[in-house]
């Protein structure tokens, strides 16, 4: 998600994985993943070149929230999600898997009334302004 605010501050501008990773403090290489992973689901498109980079593929009020974690982020919580694979002795009678099931249908909604857009509205010369190439 920090890369997707990310580019969608910078106006268009191509922002090369490098660039990102430090203003977020965050391992280049593990961005550089994401971002392929970002690209590989049309979020992002790449732009070749000096002055190259990533930008959004996508307009931003067009992405939402909920869209993007589904798709990046494992949401089996426990292993009694799973019933192909789950091995717990409790299945059962524990209420946990209903309540977790619940609680992350929930979650998803929350997420799913967000837009990338949403994200940024309002406060984008804020984010701007701490994001700006140092």
């Amino acid at each position: 998600m920090r890369m997707l605010l990310h580019l969608a501050v910078s106006d268009g501008t191509p922002q090369p994985v490098g660039a990102v990773a430090e203003a977020y403090d965050i391992s280049e290489h593990h961005l550089a993943k994401v971002a392929q992973r970002l690209r590989e689901l049309g979020y992002l498109a790449t732009v070749r070149g000096r002055h190259g980079g990533f930008v959004l593929a996508a307009d931003p009020g067009s992405i939402r929230v909920g869209d993007v974690v589904r798709q990046l982020e494992d949401l089996e919580l426990v292993e009694c999600f799973d019933r192909t694979t789950n091995q717990c002795a409790i299945t059962g009678p524990c209420r946990l898997r209903g309540v977790l099931r619940e609680a992350r249908e929930r979650f998803l909604e929350v997420l799913d009334a967000q837009t990338l857009a949403d994200l940024i509205a309002d406060r984008e010369p804020a984010l701007v302004r701490i994001l700006a190439p140092r």
